[in-house]
């Protein structure tokens, strides 16, 4: 993963996901904020990368399906609690509560994020995984992982950031039930990855609504008119069309 924390960088970046979003300025985000949001965007891209990859790896070629299982579980152990440092401190930015609450720009930088994860895991898991992807590959790829190659504290460019993730999931805590009925009116991590998808795979007009909020699965219903309704469930932000 090349990274070199360029806030420049984050800048372009983040200001492309806001136009997306329909948020037309970076309102009062700081360089830090942006700082922070690319070290978080880093560490889950490569979760999701694995994630995704496995996936593919064990629908194209079956027999790796063991391999798969065993990689993610085993680069999980060595990974996991910066992967969840970095999905709290996200949290922290796009779930609003009665006790918490935050400024609209800061949330859609948190949910700019989430798409910018799902855009760059499913890039490079198209460059890795074909139709035509080889056991051999599969193989090779998975246990690039497991022998811990992608592992978040040997990169030489993100591991001396990794300590600031404590810092920014501290005091983070998942809405209780009592924030129920206040959460049904923040916005939902995966919805702009699911309206995208919509737009590219079913209708250009489309209507998405949110059916289940339960980060890290969350489920939507696509309204494409004349009585055209379809859902998607998304699990990790990575959505797909349910028949």
């Amino acid at each position: 993963m090349a990274k070199s924390h360029s806030t420049t960088g984050a800048m372009i970046a983040f200001s492309t996901l806001f136009a997306l979003s329909g948020c037309t300025s970076m309102g009062t985000i700081t360089e830090q904020q942006l700082s922070d949001a690319q070290l978080m965007q880093d560490v889950l891209v490569q979760d999701a990368i694995l994630r995704q990859v496995s996936q593919e790896c064990m629908r194209v070629q079956p027999t790796t399906m063991p391999l798969a299982y065993e990689t993610q579980a085993y680069w999980w152990q060595k990974n996991g609690d910066w992967v969840i440092l970095a999905d709290q401190s996200i949290n922290k930015l796009v779930l609003d509560s009665v006790e918490r609450v935050q400024a609209p720009e800061e949330t859609t930088l948190g949910l700019s994020v989430t798409l910018q994860v799902s855009l760059l895991a499913q890039q490079q898991r198209d460059q890795l995984i074909t139709e035509q992807t080889s056991a051999e590959t599969c193989t090779s790829l998975l246990n690039g992982y497991r022998n811990g190659d992608h592992d978040l504290a040997q990169n030489s460019l993100l591991s001396e950031h990794l300590p600031r993730l404590k810092a920014l999931a501290q005091e983070y805590y998942p809405p209780s039930f009592s924030d129920a009925s206040e959460l049904l009116q923040s916005h939902d991590r995966s919805q702009f990855i699911a309206e995208r998808l919509a737009q590219k795979t079913l209708c250009e007009q489309v209507r998405v609504t949110a059916l289940v909020r339960q980060w890290p699965r969350e489920v939507y219903n696509a309204d494409c008119g004349a009585g055209r309704q379809y859902l998607l469930s998304c699990q990790w932000g990575e959505c797909r069309i349910t028949l």
